[in-house]
């Protein structure tokens, strides 16, 4: 009887040490798995380089400045940056052209002063593991870049009359559309997710959706806005929009 009960414990615990075995493995697969889906997505960081014609302390004699500007292809846009209001005629990815315009501008009379902001990159960890949800929110941190040197370039087009305004609001139209659609696509993704920092850039791209809405149905900011200053007020402030995300990110 002893023989056999020491066997049978003996089988006992080898079974008992293959069922532990077997439940470390399993632990460790799904650990592994769960590693292997978290999805982690880089924003592009990006530097601007903004033209100015001057800066001011007093937000009303910025705005007069802004509208005389719009009246002249001017972006007019006001950017408070510290204790200063800028008036913002265009802005540039590339360093050279933007002092390529600097340089042309004041040949023609006009003072201007470049600045420059850095937007950082940042890693955003995707709350849902799974490929459609990274390439959502990856298209979604790379709308703003995107639909800035769309209409860059829809500006460059109508200056040198490459474009006349039809053209050029056939360009804006589907560049707002493209945006459109990146925005339903992130709300029927992450429209339940309520991560504070999915929440921000939801309303972030929000807030893209409609200022380019706004220039696609040729709302001007003042009467005198030329088609030209409307482009390149909302291209700045879709970089202010994206710029005031990562900075509270």
């Amino acid at each position: 009887m002893k023989i056999f009960a020491s066997k049978i414990s003996h089988i006992l615990s080898t079974v008992i040490f293959s069922i532990m075995l077997v439940m470390l493995s399993c632990i460790y697969s799904f650990s592994t798995l769960q590693a292997s889906e978290t999805f982690v997505v880089s924003s592009p960081s990006l530097k601007m380089f903004f033209i100015y014609s001057t800066k001011s302390q007093l937000g009303s004699s910025a705005k007069s400045l802004a509208e005389y500007q719009m009246a002249r292809n001017g972006a007019g846009y006001i950017w408070k940056n510290e204790n200063y209001y800028y008036v913002i005629s265009s802005a540039y990815e590339n360093k050279n052209d933007a002092e390529l315009v600097s340089a042309k501008l004041k040949s023609d009379g006009e003072e201007n002063e470049i600045f420059e902001i850095s937007l950082k990159s940042i890693n955003f960890i995707c709350p849902i593991s799974s490929p459609e949800a990274k390439s959502t929110l990856g298209a979604g941190l790379n709308l703003f870049v995107s639909t800035y040197r769309s209409l860059f370039d829809i500006s460059v087009c109508l200056d040198t009359k490459i474009y006349d305004e039809t053209n050029a609001f056939l360009e804006i139209n589907r560049t707002y559309a493209k945006a459109d659609e990146v925005m339903k696509n992130f709300h029927i993704v992450f429209g339940e997710c309520e991560e504070k920092q999915i929440k921000s850039l939801e309303n972030a791209i929000l807030d893209l959706n409609e200022s380019i809405g706004f220039l696609a149905e040729n709302q001007k900011i003042n009467e005198k806005q030329t088609l030209i200053s409307q482009i390149r007020y909302h291209y700045v402030q879709i970089i202010e929009i994206f710029n005031s995300f990562l900075t509270n990110f």
